[in-house]
């Protein structure tokens, strides 16, 4: 029931979104070759200043020992790392041809590829491919996609089954495997596997742990956010706690007091919880409903703008993924908009350079030769 609930408010959220699109709107003409320049820069600083000390590392020593190396302490390249998935997401905006697009993508892929295999990251790469992967305009139930589908599902349990074993404690001296994991896994308790099933499926087909997880991983959050609602941890106005972590993570400033707070207020702490339980602590029931009235409203009779449309496909698609990962509250996700809305604005606006032989001072005749 609550996962239907959750379905049904992102499905209406998206089909709002769809209706006022088709109404009217007028998609901002975008300054390609300022968003060549931007991304491609910032695909160059990432890759070579970023990533590059970790795909040496990995190399050397594995995902595990690089996840703990202290590697990533930030530095002047990070101003140009935060720009480069916010750009990916806009680049599914972009009016370009598929061809131009593609090329775009393999780019993208090599980050995204970098940031899942080396440095066991799940969000943003996640989101980004996620994103992309809604905004194709193309026939999801024709034979070549479904093929395409079931290849992409494939490559994912084996990218969960390497990255849950190359993130966990190092197999060489405590030991590692799937049973353990899945009897005693946190994002288990809630949905518990029965040990029965545990042992059939290791005794007559362990290549299929990797699936389980993989579902267990996906709908984990649904069950908690249910012991979350039946246990009425929230109230009528919200701490604004997990907000202000999230803007402290951005800022820079000490969250050591304020995570000890939202411990104090949620005794499941750590575990995914879908978006709304964030947004329910935050904001509390009142707050919550007059957030949803208020979206609503503004999708029903508010005035169309690009930027707006724009925002509003963002949290569409956080949304619809919402019982998988927060990508407003987690992992920069917030600075991550913040940046998704300042590129889209600059990358999308007018500007006109009037040119005047005076301007330049240029005799009409030197006008006409330039013309």
């Amino acid at each position: 029931m609550v996962l239907a609930a959750l379905i049904f408010v992102g499905g209406s959220y998206l089909l709002l979104i769809y209706s006022k699109i088709q109404e009217r709107m007028s998609w901002p003409v975008f300054n390609i070759k300022l968003f060549t320049k931007l991304f491609l820069t910032s695909f160059v600083v990432t890759l070579a200043f970023s990533r590059m000390p970790y795909v040496v590392s990995f190399l050397d020593n594995g995902m595990y020992e690089t996840r703990l190396s202290g590697l990533g302490g930030g530095g002047w390249y990070s101003y140009f790392a935060i720009l480069f998935y916010p750009l990916s997401i806009i680049l599914a905006f972009i009016n370009i041809s598929r061809k131009v697009y593609y090329k775009f993508c393999v780019l993208m892929m090599v980050l995204v590829m970098i940031d899942l295999v080396v440095l066991g990251t799940r969000g943003a790469p996640f989101f980004v491919f996620i994103f992309h992967m809604l905004m194709l305009r193309i026939n999801f139930f024709s034979v070549r996609s479904m093929i395409l589908l079931f290849l992409a599902v494939f490559l994912l349990l084996l990218l969960v089954d390497y990255q849950t074993q190359a993130r966990s404690l190092n197999t060489l001296t405590v030991g590692w495997d799937w049973v353990r994991t899945i009897q005693y896994s946190w994002i288990f308790d809630n949905l518990k596997v029965k040990d029965s099933m545990v042992s059939s499926i290791n005794d007559n087909a362990p290549s299929v742990f990797p699936l389980v997880y993989l579902l267990q991983y996906l709908t984990h959050s649904i069950a908690e956010f249910k012991n979350f609602l039946f246990d009425a941890q929230f109230d009528l106005v919200g701490s604004g706690l997990y907000l202000q972590d999230e803007i402290c993570l951005v800022v820079g400033c000490a969250r050591q007091g304020i995570q000890a707070m939202i411990a104090d207020i949620n005794p499941r702490v750590g575990l995914y919880q879908t978006l709304y339980s964030s947004l329910f602590f935050d904001f509390g029931v009142l707050g919550v409903s007059c957030l949803a009235i208020t979206c609503t409203v503004y999708l029903l009779f508010g005035r169309v703008s690009s930027i707006f449309i724009a925002i509003l496909v963002y949290f569409g698609v956080v949304l619809a993924v919402s019982g998988v990962e927060n990508y407003i509250y987690n992992g920069l996700g917030l600075a991550r908009l913040v940046v998704f809305i300042v590129l889209w604005k600059v990358i999308s606006l007018k500007i006109r350079f009037k040119r005047t032989a005076n301007a330049f001072n240029l005799s009409p005749s030197d006008t006409k030769s330039i013309q």
